[in-house]
This record gives structure tokens, C-alpha cells and sequence, in this order.
């Protein structure tokens, strides 16, 4: 952007009311166990899979990748 270039920008402004703090007896305790996650993860990758079944999964595989494109890069005249 030169000197002479402007931006068209509209200004929002947006109120938020004031944060409560809430009393401890008024917290409702949530849990969620790792049998929680794990299905939620299931039920979100299942589409994805056959999709992105090229894509590796574990960072090892993608450390591993990289490191195999780095050798080949640096071996090459």
C-alpha cells in the first residue's frame, strides 16, 4: 500500500455487560472422562477418514515425512 492508498473501514463498537462472579455453590460440576473425548473424537473423524485416509494421523508419521523431504532435499545437486 502506497501513501496516497486508503482503507474504507467501518468502526463497530460493541457493550458487554458486567462479568458476575459466580459463588462456588452456584457452580455446577461437569465431567468429562476420556471415554467422553474419545467417543466424541470417534463420531468426528469417522467422516473424514475416507476422505483424508492419505493424511497421517500420528505426529510421528508427519516428523517422520518431513525429515524423509528434508534428505532428499539436501541430497539433491
Amino acid at each position: 500500500m502506497t501513501e496516497t492508498e486508503y482503507v474504507k473501514a467501518k468502526i463497530i463498537a460493541v457493550t458487554v455487560p458486567p462479568l458476575r462472579v459466580v459463588p462456588e455453590s452456584e457452580v455446577q460440576e461437569e465431567t468429562f472422562t476420556r471415554g467422553d473425548f474419545e467417543g466424541a473424537l470417534d463420531r468426528a473423524s469417522r467422516p473424514l477418514k475416507g476422505r483424508l485416509a492419505h493424511v497421517p494421523y500420528s505426529s510421528e508419521d508427519f516428523i517422520k515425512e518431513k525429515k524423509e523431504e528434508v534428505e532428499l532435499e539436501d541430497n539433491q545437486p
